[in-house]
């Protein structure tokens, strides 16, 4: 402070921390201690914090809800169809004078005409030139009509701060799973890509495998018929009698 002995008391310290929360500062007493000024400023910082929660308080409690976002707007709804309705009325009526004061009168008034005319530009709120049939004026008030709708539910759409916050965090979570959905399935893809390799390599094996198999075949089959035709012959001699065949000697004459 400027002066211990006149400052330098409770009432004037709790007056420093008043000032120094509110973020007011008026500077008639000031910390001159290390300790003083740490205190003044945790005080600036919790002040700064408080007043910020609690306008971010006031500003969600005065917020509408999303309910009574609903029912503004289908009350704005209802508004706006009577007013559409109202401008219809208007544009028809307006249009059956027109045509009543040029097409079903012997003497054409100009001036009623141009007063019709001018109410008729009013009604379509100054959209498109003057229509001469009834048809082209309900494509325009129907084009007036679908232009307020759009705006409507536009205005619906708009969400608030939280709103745009709690959508862009489920976007990030939407987001963050697409990626590992993505890293999962380039996984199961390379895990693929080396069965397919190792399908192919065994493909190309096949023929020497094939012919390798009918080789040993070949050769159990040899085998078993040389067996069997041995056992065949054995049981042939065993069978047949011997016969004994003597050859007389050939007698040389002289």
């Amino acid at each position: 402070n400027h002066d211990p002995k006149h400052h330098g008391n409770l009432l004037n310290s709790m007056w420093l921390i008043a000032v120094t929360f509110l973020a007011i500062g008026y500077g008639d007493i000031v910390p001159n201690t290390y300790c003083g000024r740490a205190i003044c400023v945790v005080s600036g910082l919790t002040g700064v914090s408080c007043t910020a929660t609690m306008v971010a308080v006031l500003a969600r409690k005065l917020e509408l809800t999303r309910a009574e976002k609903h029912v503004h707007n289908f009350m704005m709804d209802t508004q706006l169809t009577k007013r559409l309705k109202n401008a219809a009325a208007n544009v028809l009526r307006e249009t059956w004078l027109i045509y009543k004061y040029t097409k079903l009168v012997k003497v054409v008034n100009a001036s009623k005409v141009r007063t019709h005319q001018r109410k008729f530009l009013q009604a379509i709120h100054r959209q498109v030139g003057l229509s001469k049939t009834i048809p082209f004026v309900l494509v325009v008030v129907s084009s007036l009509r679908k232009v307020k709708l759009d705006q409507r539910k536009l205005t619906d759409n708009v969400n608030a701060v939280s709103d745009i916050a709690r959508l862009q965090s489920s976007v990030y979570d939407i987001v963050n799973q697409m990626l590992s959905n993505q890293t999962v399935l380039e996984s199961k893809f390379h895990e693929l890509d080396s069965r397919v390799l190792s399908l192919q390599s065994q493909i190309e094996n096949l023929p020497n495998v094939m012919v390798s198999a009918v080789n040993e075949q070949n050769s159990r089959l040899w085998e078993r018929l040389e067996s069997r035709v041995q056992t065949q012959l054995n049981s042939i001699q065993k069978t047949l009698p011997t016969i004994s065949v003597t050859c007389p000697q050939r007698q040389n004459t002289v």
